[in-house]
């Protein structure tokens, strides 16, 4: 589809509007985890849009401050899941003689697979005066696994320290142009004389996952609503995340009044007293499971899924061509109502080109193949070689067997997974891959839903090649070969994994097939 540029400082676009383990007790599974992370992320990314001085703004908005498209002050946001409280997010913001100064604090509380989490992340970014990144600081604070991100920017490149407990890593990210985060793209779509039903796409900078990535958002006028017990008129804002979309009520300075999250959470611009009001006592929260919410069930279940040589569904509602669902072990057609997939026990033998090979191979941010722990692990588990046992089982085994199933909402390294020896599937998945690549076995990380107890949920395991083909196998279940129940959806580490936000409310599994 054709677009042309807008004069929005060169970065938006306008488009044609188109809308369109069997261990495991029943009290744990440590399955999910991934789409927990995953959510607090986009949730953060979507309470992070507000150009947020120490006293709380008011709702209405001076002449003054729409000259100025800014104005200093302090907002609150209570977020709510089925009409029930279960954290806030304070947004703050004032202008400085380098640019903006912007700082947001969110307290989350959730059930997470049948256990209590609360979870805090707070976000400190300096923005030129046109709304580029200059520096930021991220803060996720976790008992268990706290993570920090500190940047600055020069020109293009962005200069990343990451500190994951006790772990400290530097990377420096090379970009096309200076970097804009989400905090500035709705202050700049409303600096514009915007008509309904246009389509914007922008790119910008996640400090959460260290990548670029792009924002599709459509404008669908002006209403009347409720905020801080005033009526206001507000814009309606529909921002797009593959095909799945969530819709945003926004003042004339794009301050968010109203937010839909996914999973059904709800973010509604209240006072400081009404927004945490309970939330710090852990009072008046909800205590829907999180990981149990975005399960997905078959509507209609043939044969027996023990010993299943491969499974077959039927299913619409998502497509494929956003995902990584064809190849390998699966296999995908197009029918006249939707899509038919084969999953099978195992991978068809076959080279891998040199491009693969090399991916397959690489260092990254969070694994560290060449670390001395990593390094130690390798040669302790070679030296135990089982006989007939490929090295690749043998490093997945360990993982399985030394790594205690513990949930963990964080963003997962290998070497801190070494030094606290706790973690959920991201954490088993991500330690898995940094040994296979460390051993010099091309390995990555495999992402989407895993049978289990009748429903699928979200996963992590591992791919791995073994000379002749690839392998599945999964480390948090202790499985060398990764049962049929397992289906593949993308490949790649946290950067690929918020696309499977889609799958939530849209993917419809018709028909589930055990053989």
């Amino acid at each position: 589809m054709g677009t042309k540029r807008c004069d929005i400082t060169s970065r938006f676009q306008r488009k044609v509007h188109t809308l369109n383990a069997k261990w495991f007790s029943p009290v744990f599974d440590s399955i999910g985890l991934i789409w927990v992370l995953g959510f607090v992320l986009m949730l953060t990314h979507h309470l992070r849009i507000g150009m947020d001085a120490p006293e709380e703004t008011d709702i209405a908005i001076t002449p003054q401050d729409l000259a100025n498209g800014f104005r200093s002050g302090t907002e609150w946001h209570a977020i709510y899941l089925r009409e029930a409280k279960v954290g806030f997010s304070k947004l703050e913001r004032q202008k400085t003689e380098e640019g903006f100064l912007l700082k947001q604090m969110m307290r989350l509380n959730m059930t997470v697979m049948r256990q209590d989490q609360v979870l805090t992340v707070r976000v400190k970014t300096h923005l030129n005066p046109d709304y580029t990144l200059r520096s930021f600081d991220l803060k996720m604070d976790n008992a268990a696994a706290p993570f920090a991100a500190v940047g600055d920017v020069d020109g293009a490149t962005v200069r990343v320290s990451l500190k994951m407990g006790d772990y400290e890593e530097q990377k420096t990210i090379q970009l096309d142009k200076p970097p804009v985060v989400e905090l500035g793209i709705r202050p700049l779509l409303l600096q514009k004389e915007l008509k309904k039903d246009e389509r914007y796409a922008m790119k910008y900078f996640d400090p959460l996952s260290l990548t670029e990535k792009e924002m599709s958002i459509i404008y669908l006028g002006k209403s009347k609503m409720h905020s801080l017990g005033e009526e206001v008129e507000a814009h309606h804002l529909r921002r797009f995340i593959g095909e799945q979309y969530y819709d945003a009520w926004v003042n004339d300075l794009g301050e968010v009044l109203d937010e839909r999250l996914p999973l059904g959470y709800v973010a509604i611009r209240e006072s400081e007293a009404e927004a945490t009001y309970g939330v710090m006592r852990y009072e008046g929260t909800v205590r829907h499971d999180v990981v149990e919410k975005s399960a997905l069930y078959a509507k209609k279940v043939t044969g027996q899924r023990d010993d299943a040589k491969r499974a077959l569904w039927k299913f619409s509602g998502v497509s494929p061509a956003d995902f990584q669902m064809d190849g390998g072990r699966q296999t995908l057609r197009k029918t006249e109502v939707g899509y038919e997939l084969v999953v099978n026990k195992m991978h068809p033998p076959g080279a891998i080109d040199d491009k693969t090979k090399a991916l397959a191979l690489g260092d990254e941010s969070m694994l560290s193949i060449g670390h001395p722990k990593i390094q130690a692990v390798i040669a302790q588990v070679k030296a135990a070689q089982p006989q007939n046992v490929h090295f690749g089982a043998a490093l997945v085994d360990w993982v399985f067997q030394n790594i205690q199933k513990k949930p963990v909402v964080s963003l997962p390294s290998a070497v801190q997974v070494l030094e606290t020896r706790e973690g959920d599937c991201n954490e088993h998945a991500t330690l898995g891959v940094a040994l296979l690549r460390g051993a010099g076995i091309p390995a990555r990380m495999a992402t989407g839903l895993a049978y289990l107890e009748g429903r699928y949920l979200f996963h992590a395991w591992v791919e791995y090649y073994d000379g002749t083909q690839w392998v599945s196998a999964d480390p948090t279940w202790g499985q060398r070969y990764a049962d049929v129940g397992h289906v593949r959806f993308l490949l790649g580490g946290l950067q690929t994994q918020l696309a499977l936000l889609q799958v939530v409310g849209n993917l419809n599994l018709q028909e589930l097939t055990w053989e």
